[in-house]
């Protein structure tokens, strides 16, 4: 083969050349497609190896699918409501920028109709087509909405190598793999199963008589319904729809937003702030999925922040500002409402006096219903924060707490320099009185990083888009507005739980998507850039190839010391028995739980996907016992007391009645004489109480 190849290339050499000068510009293209398909040839069956997981690969790219599909279904729903709502002769921007946070409540509404509803699945399909009906009756803009799908290609493509980096680095237990997902990625990927079974009333699975709220679970609740239809696995579920639906609704808001006003070069100062705040407004690049409910926080802003910046056009822009912070917050990151309200009620405020009577009433109603709101979120989250973490900047607490050299907490460092040096900005940079509500959103981020860092990214990406808008009034401040989010930066790219790679890839997918949003027709770019652009595709399919085949045939190595340990192939087993084995009634007992906060210890949610109410195994997650040690311990030593005999499980004092008592135990570990084995594999065991 190899002495053909060299005799072709040798005869046929002046053909090539000449084809090669003609073709030039699919060169970067095809050569990239030729290295993907080698990849792939060299890795699909390495010698002398055996997979490591053979279904890892399919499963991957089914639940990149099952994201992908949900991720375009979402933003034509939401669209396809706001083209009903809104005036026949009304712009691409208004309706797309509606659209997202209206997808979001109906994404809400039809988890509750498939999950609670009799033949929900059916009517969930009906309002499915309800939603999508008014796109076929009163079409958009014809030139943004082709623009947008000649772009979506690429976008898509940059939002899976996304999606696909997370699931490698942080998928959890497989019938093969052991698994290494973090604490709070755990929960949201439990929470599938949990909401799955149990939609209405949510228990806490892990601690027995204690109910959660449905606040950042509208993707576990996605996960939920698919369920319903498909086996999914909830790690990779809320790892890919997560990734996909950040990385791409960022750049479809952000490709809305550029269609309404003036174009912006993607070399001018003012697109380069915007593109920083994109950068660096994180925790870090895995945060996106490890929180899920944060995936939905740029294009939510995007929007808010349009529609404030629309206000002298309708009369109406300011409540469907503050409509869409308070909706939006609630169905996202609750926590971005501390941002999002102050940034829609000052628009309010202003245009009160423009506004008729039976208007200022209505508005006085939603300043209630958002007050109202802020008090609920206080009192549940903000106060026992406050009590349990205190006011800290996160450097402090890295090098004051935590014992962090400078050395290692230098990005934290920084980027608390950087959002004060921000605060400060914002006020000088944004439009008044909106840069009161931004500085005030970086200010809370940096005294209280522990519960409110969500609403530096509100902040950022409010100062960012203030500076397209009119980019001569605010081009002196550019550079402080540069350095503020420079100084940000390093803490996004360099402290990601899986190294510093994971900053590298972040940095690489978020400049092509950048890049593909602010491109524009018309705009010479050099040659050695133009040549670039076009070969940034194709190098996104070889990585993804490189990765997939690597991993699923255990060529390449990945990060596995990241992440929890002990989630074994065994872990995985064992739950799923408890959930064929174990009638729906069942309380089930387990020693993964424990003193400590580890995660098969007082931090277990992955019992969750037993599907059956545990006595206790996860108290660090539950607002009940977190913060009452003396309540902590005595379930704790009950727990131990049922495991050991000294107590039977039906004289304790349970909120409900169960039907039978089960345990799940290490499988050396020794029971009480009557208990009956029903289950045992290499490392644990599941017995029946008498």
């Amino acid at each position: 083969m190899l002495l053909t190849s060299i005799a072709f290339v040798v005869l046929c050499r002046r053909r090539l050349i000449n084809g090669l000068a003609t073709h030039r510009a699919a060169l970067p293209g095809a050569l990239a497609g030729i290295a993907a398909i080698g990849t792939a040839i060299i890795l699909v069956n390495p010698p002398n190896r055996q997979p490591i997981d053979s279904d890892f690969f399919a499963t991957v790219i089914l639940h990149l699918f099952i994201a992908v599909l949900l991720t375009i279904l979402q933003w034509t729903l939401g669209v396809g409501l706001a083209r009903a709502l809104l005036p026949k002769q009304i712009s691409y921007a208004h309706i797309v920028l509606l659209g997202f946070p209206l997808s979001l409540a109906v994404l809400a509404a039809l988890c509750v109709v498939a999950l609670l509803v009799p033949n929900g699945l059916i009517v969930a399909s009906a309002l499915i087509i309800a939603c999508l009906w008014p796109l076929y009756r009163w079409p958009m803009e014809t030139a943004p909405s082709r623009d947008l799908l000649r772009r979506m290609p690429a976008i898509l493509l940059l939002s899976c190598a996304f999606a696909f980096w997370l699931a490698v680095q942080w998928h959890g237990p497989t019938a093969t793999l052991q698994g290494h997902p973090s604490g709070d990625l755990i929960f949201y990927a439990s929470s599938v199963a949990a909401i799955s079974s149990h939609p209405y009333p949510f228990p806490n699975l892990g601690n027995e008589g204690e109910y959660f709220g449905y606040f950042n679970q509208l993707i576990p609740a996605l996960g939920a319904a698919i369920r319903r239809l498909i086996d999914i696995d909830g790690f990779l579920f809320v790892l890919m729809t997560a990734a996909v639906m950040s990385i791409a609704g960022a750049g479809i808001a952000l490709h809305a937003y550029l269609t309404q006003g003036r174009e912006v070069s993607f070399l001018s100062p003012e697109a380069f702030v915007l593109m920083l705040a994109i950068l660096a407004a994180g925790r870090y690049p895995y945060w996106i999925a490890e929180s899920p409910p944060v995936a939905h926080v740029v294009p939510l802003t995007i929007a808010v922040w349009f529609w404030i910046s629309r206000r002298p056009e309708s009369k109406m822009s300011s409540p469907i500002a503050v409509a869409m912070g308070l909706v939006g917050s609630l169905l996202s990151k609750v926590a971005a409402f501390a941002t999002l309200g102050p940034l829609a009620l000052l628009g309010i405020v202003q245009d009160l006096r423009r506004l008729p009577v039976w208007a200022r009433a209505a508005v006085a109603l939603l300043v209630l219903l958002c007050g109202g709101y802020a008090l609920l979120m206080l009192g549940r989250y903000l106060v026992p924060s406050l009590l349990a973490e205190g006011l800290a900047t996160e450097s402090y607490v890295s090098i004051a707490i935590y014992g962090s050299p400078l050395t290692t907490a230098w990005p934290y460092v920084l980027r608390d320099v950087g959002c004060l040096t921000l605060a400060v900005m914002a006020l000088v940079v944004m439009p008044w009185p909106y840069s009161l509500a931004a500085s005030f959103g970086f200010l809370i981020a940096l005294i209280f990083p522990y519960a409110m860092r969500i609403n530096f990214v509100c902040a950022s990406i409010s100062l960012g888009l203030a500076e397209i808008d009119d980019p001569a009034r605010k081009k002196r401040w550019i550079g402080g507005a540069s350095a503020g989010l420079l100084l940000m930066l390093p803490a996004m790219v360099l402290t990601d739980p899986a190294g510093p790679l994971a900053g590298v890839v972040w940095l690489f997918i978020m400049a092509g998507l950048l890049w593909v949003i602010f491109r524009r027709e018309g705009i010479s770019l050099s040659k050695p850039a133009s040549q670039l652009g076009r070969a940034v595709l194709p190098a996104v399919a070889v990585v993804l190839a490189l990765v997939l085949f690597g991993e699923s045939r255990g060529v390449l190595p990945t990060t596995r010391q990241f992440g929890a340990q002990n989630f074994t192939p065994d872990l995985r087993d064992i739950w799923q028995r408890v959930r064929e084995l174990t009638p729906r009634d069942a309380l089930v007992f387990t020693d993964q739980t424990g003193r400590e906060p580890g995660l098969l210890g007082g931090w277990n949610t992955y019992a969750f996907n037993g599907e059956r109410q545990v006595y206790l195994s996860s108290w660090y997650q539950s607002r009940e016992l977190r913060n009452n040690p003396e309540l902590r311990d005595k379930r704790l030593g009950i727990n131990d007391l049922v495991l050991s005999g000294g107590m039977a499980p039906i004289e304790l004092p349970t909120h409900q009645r169960y039907g039978s008592y089960f345990a799940v135990v290490n499988a050396n570990r020794p029971v009480p004489i009557g208990w009956d084995r029903i289950y045992r594999n290499g490392l644990y065991a599941i017995w029946r109480i008498q």
